[in-house]
C-alpha cells in the first residue's frame, strides 16, 4: 500500500498506440525498400539487355560486308559455312535470312530443316530497314536467347537479314548474383528499418499513452494522482 497522501500509482500505459506507430513507420519503411529494391533490379536488367544489344550490333556490322559478297554470290553453301565457321569462332549464333523468311544459313543447324522466319518479331522489323531485337526461346536450340537481326541492304532494300544471337544464361547467372545481394541488401535494411521504427513508437508513445493515463483516471474522479513526464514539467 503506498503511503497516505501518496499519489495513486498509474496503471501499466496501454500499448495499442505503440503498435499503430510502429506498423505505420515500418510499413512505409518497408515499401520504400521493396520499392527501390525492385527498381534497382529492373534497372539492371534493362543495363544489360541494352549492353547486349549494342554487342550483337557490333558482331553484325564486322560480318556484314563478308555476309553480303557471298550472298550477293548466291553460294548457299558458303553462306551456310561462313555461318557455322564465324559462330564457333565468336561463340554466337549465326543466321542469314532471306526477306522472304528462307533462311540461307545458320551456325546452330542445318538450313533445310528450318522454319520459314518470316514472321520472327526481330526479323519482321529488320525487313522495314533498322535493327530488330527480341528475347524469347529458341525452338531450334531450346534455350532462351537474345536475338538482333540487322538488315543488309542492296539498292535502299533489305538484300537479306543477317541475324546473331546470344544465350542468356550467362546474362540470368549475373541477373541472379545482383538479385541475391540487393535481396540481402534489403533485409538487412528492413531489419535495420524495424528497429528504427520500434525505437520511434516508444519515443513518442510513451508519453503519449501516460498523458491518456492520466486524463483517464482524472476523468474518473480521482484528482490525487500526478501526471509526470520524464525530461519534462511537470503536470498536475
Amino acid at each position: 500500500m503506498p503511503p497516505a497522501g501518496a499519489p495513486t500509482p498509474l496503471p501499466l500505459p496501454r500499448r495499442r498506440l505503440q503498435r499503430y506507430l510502429f506498423a505505420c513507420f515500418f510499413g512505409v519503411s518497408a515499401l520504400g525498400v521493396l520499392a527501390a529494391s525492385g527498381y534497382a533490379a529492373q534497372v539492371m536488367r534493362t543495363l544489360y539487355h541494352e549492353r547486349m544489344r549494342e554487342d550483337l550490333r557490333v558482331r553484325a556490322l564486322l560480318l556484314e560486308r563478308e555476309a553480303k559478297h557471298l550472298v550477293e554470290a548466291g553460294d548457299a553453301g558458303a553462306v551456310d559455312r561462313f555461318c557455322k565457321e564465324h559462330g564457333l569462332a565468336a561463340g554466337t549464333r549465326i543466321t542469314i535470312i532471306r526477306p522472304d523468311g528462307l533462311v540461307l544459313g545458320d551456325s546452330e543447324e542445318e538450313p533445310a530443316r528450318m522454319d520459314n522466319h518470316a514472321q520472327r518479331p526481330e526479323v519482321l522489323e529488320a525487313l522495314q530497314g533498322r535493327d530488330g531485337a527480341s528475347v524469347r526461346f529458341s525452338n531450334t536450340v531450346h534455350t532462351d536467347h537474345f536475338y538482333l537481326a540487322h538488315p543488309v541492304l542492296a539498292e535502299n532494300r533489305p538484300l537479306f537479314v543477317l541475324r546473331v544471337s546470344m544465350t542468356l544464361s550467362s546474362v540470368e547467372q549475373a541477373l541472379g548474383d545482383f538479385y541475391t545481394k540487393v535481396t540481402a541488401g534489403a533485409l538487412l535494411a528492413m531489419l535495420l528499418a524495424g528497429l528504427l521504427s520500434l525505437f520511434l513508437a516508444r519515443r513518442i508513445s510513451r508519453p503519449l499513452e501516460h498523458i491518456q493515463a492520466c486524463a483517464d483516471r482524472i476523468s474518473s474522479g480521482d484528482l490525487s494522482i500526478r501526471c509526470t513526464l520524464q525530461d519534462t514539467e511537470e503536470f498536475a
